[in-house]
């Protein structure tokens, strides 16, 4: 169990917690370092592993993954307000008989209003609205989201 989370940690790939920044963080390593991720404070993340006490392995909000110093990060609830953004599905899903879930073919644009810490996000795409594992998609750069 961890004990900044109170989650288990490391299950099944999923993500670990849900984290927000006290601060911003700009390595001098990040030029040289690509391992290292960037952010700024109030930004949200996603911890996929706790591979150091120090630094964990996280996926920004907006896709970019790297790893980042736990003294700048604090674990915040997953019923927090976020940010819908869009992600590409990666392969086909079919739910025929969980209206709740949301079926969709690889290559579709959803639009996701919720990520949860059990790694089943919510999302929805031309009026349809279900929850999905994240593990199905890639997140996208708002950008270029079409």
């Amino acid at each position: 169990m961890c004990y900044v989370c109170m989650s288990m940690c490391g299950q099944s790939g999923l993500p670990n917690c849900t984290c927000a920044t006290y601060f911003e963080f700009h390595s001098p390593r990040c030029q040289d370092d690509p391992e290292d991720l960037h952010f700024r404070k109030g930004d949200v993340m996603w911890v996929l592993r706790k591979d150091e006490d120090e630094w964990w392995f996280a996926r920004h909000s907006d896709g970019r993954e790297g790893s980042i110093p736990v003294p700048y990060v604090t674990v915040v609830d997953d019923q927090i307000q976020q940010q819908s953004f869009f992600a590409r599905a990666t392969m086909d899903r079919e739910c025929p008989y969980d209206p709740t879930a949301l079926s969709f073919k690889a290559g579709d644009m959803i639009k996701v209003t919720r990520q949860n810490e059990n790694g089943m996000w919510e999302g929805e795409i031309n009026n349809r609205r279900g929850h999905f594992p994240f593990k199905l998609v890639e997140v996208v750069d708002s950008a270029n989201h079409q």
